[in-house]
């Protein structure tokens, strides 16, 4: 008899677990997203203003643009699901293509020049107009002056970081931080043009209107990705269709912002570590803010962003070689032609 019962035990068991390993597994699972404060926060304002959560359980975290690596490299148990961050950020630490794929660039520049007294900066008069000038840049050594670099290099024009060396040949770039904008362009050592990004472009010329946009990099260098969408290889290949549906859920980012600002403001406030001060609020969030921000999420389904990110990646590489990583195309995967 205990023979018996041991027999139908381990039938029991047998059954069960083949059971168990035809069934789909639908249960819902727990997914991390996180993004940067700035231009990718409000990105992704709707999706955590809303709290989707795309039928499983979704967790978001806005953090610093200093932080956002640790989200994707270091212990393997802390790996967001989902990242934005700066596109050469991207090609440094993931850019190999092993755990995260990039699927697609969210924003297209937000840098733009401020000037009190200077002419307007064009694609057509760079050249001569900021030849033999000084720039001041905020975050010189990251995507701002990654960019002007860039920027300056297409138009033709050396630069100098060492005041010393600055002749009416070249330009000369000098490093600030955001609270350095206005002083920059009112001292008795000012500067010709200041690069900054939105939305300190708009709350500087707000409150001293003698200071003015005079110029977008986009404009003069063209079109750049800045920051970009990352997922872990195994979500898009275990379930595109989330994928499909947190990439969709986005594209309407910059629209829900205009006619939802406080919500979408408080949405990136509350997902903040406490005590830090957002970039955003409702004051400074304006409909000419948030167009100035590029937020526009754009998926591989061409050649030509993928060349656009290619072509920006090489030219940030040769103005500083530790900048960025030239990356395989397999990094890049167009989620629209898998199903």
């Amino acid at each position: 008899m205990k023979k018996f019962i041991a027999l139908l035990l381990l039938i029991f068991v047998l059954t069960a677990t083949f059971v168990a390993c035809e069934q789909p597994d639908n249960d819902p699972q727990s997914f991390t997203m996180v993004a940067p404060d700035g231009a990718p926060a409000l990105a992704i304002s709707e999706l955590m203003a809303k709290n989707m959560q795309f039928d499983n359980t979704f967790t978001y975290k806005i953090v610093s643009a200093d932080d956002i690596k640790n989200h994707v490299v270091g212990n393997m148990n802390t790996h967001a699901d989902f990242a934005l961050l700066p596109v050469n950020l991207a090609s440094k630490l993931i850019g190999g293509g092993d755990e995260y794929k990039m699927i697609a660039v969210v924003t297209h520049g937000n840098l733009y020049f401020l000037s009190k007294n200077e002419t307007a900066i064009t694609a057509e008069n760079a050249s001569a107009q900021l030849k033999g000038k000084s720039i001041a840049v905020v975050n010189l050594s990251a995507v701002p002056g990654l960019t002007t670099k860039a920027l300056l290099t297409k138009v033709g024009l050396s630069y100098t970081e060492d005041i010393s060396q600055h002749t009416s040949e070249n330009v000369y770039l000098k490093g600030i931080n955001g609270t350095e904008i206005a002083a920059s362009l009112n001292s008795e050592n000012a500067v010709d043009y200041v690069v900054a990004p939105e939305p300190a472009v708009s709350t500087i010329t707000g409150k001293a209107p003698v200071i003015k946009k005079v110029g977008a990099l986009h404009d003069v260098y063209g079109r750049y990705p800045q920051a970009v969408l990352v997922a872990k290889t195994s979500i898009i290949e275990k379930d595109i269709d989330l994928v499909k549906a947190v990439v969709d859920a986005m594209k309407g980012a910059t629209d829900y912002v205009k006619a939802n600002t406080q919500n979408a403001v408080d949405a990136v406030a509350s997902h903040l570590p406490e005590g830090t001060t957002p970039s955003f609020n409702a004051v400074n969030t304006t409909s000419a803010v948030v167009d100035g921000c590029g937020i526009n999420v754009k998926t591989f389904d061409n050649d030509d962003l993928l060349q656009q990110v290619k072509t920006y990646i090489n030219d940030i590489i040769a103005v500083n070689a530790n900048s960025a990583q030239a990356f395989p195309e397999t990094f890049f995967v167009n989620i629209n032609k898998i199903k």
